[in-house]
Parts: structure tokens; sequence; C-alpha cells
């Protein structure tokens, strides 16, 4: 079920995109960025698949505080809109969530 308290036009552009920018920290304090595939589920928690030896994984795994933006491609920069956003990730189980 769907909570009620997220504005639909959120919850609209979320469902309609399928990349975002994902920004972790690494052991020595230093900010790394990956684009990845994502899909929300109806709480809009992202979730969204990678290697575990990529770098974001490894920094993840030492600190799970993240940060990101998920936006709508465009042609100029005056039409950017998007959403930002900051957490926490953790690994799921893989049979724990299915798309």
């Amino acid at each position: 079920m769907a909570d009620e308290s997220i504005p639909s036009s959120l919850r609209r552009f979320l469902l309609a995109q399928n990349t975002m920018s994902l920004a972790t920290i690494d052991d020595a304090g230093r900010p790394h960025a990956a684009n990845v595939y994502f899909a929300p589920d109806n709480e809009l928690n992202l979730y969204f698949v990678s290697d575990p030896r990529s770098l974001h994984s490894r920094c993840m795994a030492s600190d799970p505080h993240v940060a990101g933006t998920v936006y709508a491609p465009v042609k100029m920069w005056q039409q950017i809109r998007g959403v930002q956003f900051h957490g926490a990730c953790t690994m799921i189980d893989p049979g724990e969530y299915a798309i």
C-alpha cells in the first residue's frame, strides 16, 4: 500500500525515472559518484543492483551514508527538475525483493 503522506507528484516523478546518481564516501573521506538503475517501492525506498566489487558498493559497506539525485533528461540547464536525497543504504537479501 502506498504511503499517502508522499506527494503524488513526487511518486509520479520517481516512477517515471530509472536512473539516479549515487554519492558515497570512501575510507579516506573522498566523495565518489556513480550512476545506477533504480526502482522505487510503494514507500519510495529506492532499490538498485550493483556489483559488490564496485567502488560505490565497497564505500557503502564501510559507510552506509549516501546522497543522490534523480532527474529527468533535458537539453537545457534551465529545464532541470529532479529530487535530491540523502540517507542510509543497506544491502538486502536477493530473495527479499523482486522487481
